[in-house]
């Protein structure tokens, strides 16, 4: 598990560590995700996890110009 203690603003998690159940969530101010991760976890343990984390998780949709560059602004 890594935490930074709070040091990053805006952190956007993969299914990785949801599906692991290895977030640390005074690691970020601001978490946020995309649509396809929370598709991505299927097994119940993990969905449960999700479910009840203990942070406000923002779902977003990447910009088309950012998917086009690279440059991830959500």
């Amino acid at each position: 598990m890594i935490s930074t203690n709070g040091n990053i603003e805006h952190l956007v998690l993969d299914s990785g560590p949801i599906i692991k159940q290895l977030v640390s969530f005074d690691c970020s101010k601001h978490f946020y995700t995309i649509p396809e991760v929370v598709q991505e976890i299927k097994d119940l343990s993990s969905k449960l996890f999700f479910e009840q984390l203990p942070i406000q998780l923002e779902i977003k949709n990447p910009s088309p110009e950012s998917l086009k560059t690279g440059n991830l602004k959500i």
